[in-house]
């Protein structure tokens, strides 16, 4: 399995380099090719460029970075739900049933009171809405802070730079990890785990977690959302199956080619 990155300046020639890959038949003639794009128009744009390349463009899935990792490990872990529990569609309804729930004798809750005692129903919506979305990003990029709530419940300890919002943000993190029922360690670093154990114990444990995510290659193009831990996940999955990465790079030169 190999992991490999092309750098371009050019997205056509990024394009043609994805061509070039696609290519290379992989071992079943008649398997999907999955392409990881930053949006649907970017995809429909590679589609009709590969077509124009090779006279048509047939079992090509397009797929968006976070939604294809889910997908591999829900693949990998079998207990884990079709879509996140985090998911702001789902967890605001949570949020909107804590609000009714904030403790009434702490100040440091004084200004959340507030703004929910004086907001309406579709303000108060909104606003569950927002809090959910907010956490949803934080397990993406600020999950030390997460983390860090989980092991406090309370205490002058500052986590995040969030000045006096953090003890109310908390609070309500942590009421709504056990109101979902997520387990305390977060799917990513299972999934970590059990590449390492695979690892470990050879080939033909890494070939059987393989045959269960069910791709042979994945080709990520393009300049993609993805948050730092995220992107050090499709690094881990090449232990499973080829990963190939084709970044816009605005230089038009080459880096090591740089000197000061």
């Amino acid at each position: 399995m190999t992991l490999s990155i092309r750098l371009d300046n050019d997205a056509q020639r990024l394009a043609d380099a994805l061509a070039e890959r696609l290519r290379v038949p992989q071992a079943d003639p008649l398997a999907e090719e999955v392409v990881v794009v930053p949006s649907l128009g970017v995809g429909r744009w590679l589609q009709q460029r590969l077509a124009d390349r090779f006279g048509v463009c047939a079992l090509l899935r397009l797929e968006f970075p976070g939604q294809l990792l889910w997908r591999v490990l829900g693949a990998l872990l079998p207990d884990l739900a079709p879509r996140s529990p985090f998911d702001a569609s789902r967890a605001q309804w949570v949020v909107l049933d804590l609000f009714d729930r904030l403790p009434a004798d702490d100040p440091a809750f004084a200004p959340l009171r507030r703004r929910v005692a004086r907001a309406g129903s579709a303000d108060r919506l909104a606003l569950a809405r927002e809090i959910a979305a907010t956490f949803d990003r934080y397990l993406a990029y600020r999950r030390v802070w997460l983390a860090g709530w989980d092991r406090s419940s309370s205490g002058p300890d500052r986590v995040g730079d969030l000045g006096p919002d953090e003890a109310w943000q908390r609070w309500m993190w942590r009421a709504l990890v056990q109101a979902l029922g997520v387990g305390a360690r977060h799917p990513f670093d299972r999934f970590l785990d059990t590449v390492a154990q695979a690892q470990r114990d050879g080939p033909q444990a890494l070939a059987a977690l393989r045959a269960r995510v069910g791709i042979e290659r994945i080709c990520l193009w393009g300049a993609l959302p993805m948050a730092p831990e995220q992107l050090q996940l499709y690094g881990r999955l090449s232990a499973l199956l080829d990963v190939h990465l084709f970044v816009p790079d605005p230089c038009r030169e080459f880096w090591q080619d740089v000197t000061d």
